[in-house]
């Protein structure tokens, strides 16, 4: 064998060398970033908090809350992530209140009437903050929330149902935007609260002691 086939060879042997370190570099940076992602998609996981609003069918006031804050928490760029449900849903959300929601520029793509089991199992996120919406003044029975992870605090936020205005459906949109407004209003409150320091003191990164007392008097106002 030359020297001329031994220098070729000697050069495939090389070339092939550093491709083969260089496939080992990039295996290794690539197995750190996918780590890094998953790292980084866990930590924004743990850190959003989670708030859960109920009502009996998950029709109305439920979904203009969860919509009105999911809205108004990605507008502040707040790690905020709101969830409706009902404890006897009635499984179609009134027409009336994905209106109001559309015309206030709010997607209401996937909207739906769901149950509370949803927010139960092993898989659901934990919830830091329950608020129910029913209107104990006009004695409707609000659910009680016991299931999920955690211990989330509870709030009753109530609304008269706007599904019960009286009159035709321009009086039904009134109610409804009406409706839709003073949500907006508690839950622009609710981010306020949400974005003091206290607010994620609790265990596990969840929610402080003092925050069920501010969120008892944005109920009261």
């Amino acid at each position: 064998m030359n020297d001329w086939t031994m220098g070729v060879i000697e050069l495939v042997f090389s070339f092939g060398l550093v491709l083969g370190l260089i496939g080992i570099d990039l295996w290794r940076t690539n197995r750190a970033v996918m780590r890094d992602r998953r790292t980084m998609h866990t930590t924004e996981t743990s850190r959003t908090m989670n708030v859960l609003i109920l009502c009996t069918h998950n029709s109305a006031r439920s979904v203009l809350a969860e919509g009105m804050l999911n809205h108004l928490a990605q507008q502040r760029g707040q790690a905020v992530q709101a969830h409706s449900a009902g404890s006897q849903p009635g499984g179609r959300v009134n027409p009336f209140a994905l209106e109001v929601l559309d015309q206030a520029g709010i997607d209401t793509t996937g909207f739906r009437s769901k149950s509370w089991d949803e927010f139960t199992t092993s898989e659901s996120p934990p919830i830091s903050i329950v608020i129910t919406v029913c209107d104990s003044a006009a004695a409707e029975s609000c659910p009680v929330f016991f299931g999920g992870k955690g211990r989330p605090i509870k709030v009753h936020w109530g609304y008269p149902d706007p599904s019960n205005a009286d009159g035709d459906d321009d009086a039904k949109r009134r109610a409804f935007e009406l409706t839709r407004q003073a949500i907006g209003f508690r839950m622009l409150q609710l981010l306020d609260v949400l974005q003091r320091p206290a607010a994620h003191s609790g265990e596990g990164g969840g929610v402080g002691a003092d925050l069920a007392n501010a969120l008892q008097a944005i109920g009261r106002s």
